[in-house]
């Protein structure tokens, strides 16, 4: 990662934490990581599957640009870019 660049990636889980009462359930979140080491999530939502992520991620401005990859955790994860410039 370059000075001041920032990426943009996504995680879709497929199942929520049955004992965790704020959970959304199937939800997609949006992660933001830049440069100087500040990285974590920056909103989330529900969405029942992967075409539903891309959907929810494209109405908060972004557009998916890899294919999903499934994790050893069990989580999706794809890149973005964001539609309007920097986020």
């Amino acid at each position: 990662m370059k000075p001041g660049e920032t990426r943009y990636s996504a995680a879709w889980s497929p199942a929520g934490d049955d004992e965790d009462e704020d959970d959304l359930g199937p939800n997609v979140t949006l992660i933001v990581d830049r440069w100087a080491g500040i990285s974590g999530p920056n909103g989330a939502w529900p969405a029942a599957d992967l075409e539903e992520a891309a959907k929810q991620l494209f109405d908060a401005g972004f557009l998916v640009t890899t294919p999903w990859e499934l994790t050893p955790n069990g989580f999706y994860l794809a890149r973005l870019s964001p539609m309007f410039g920097a986020q």
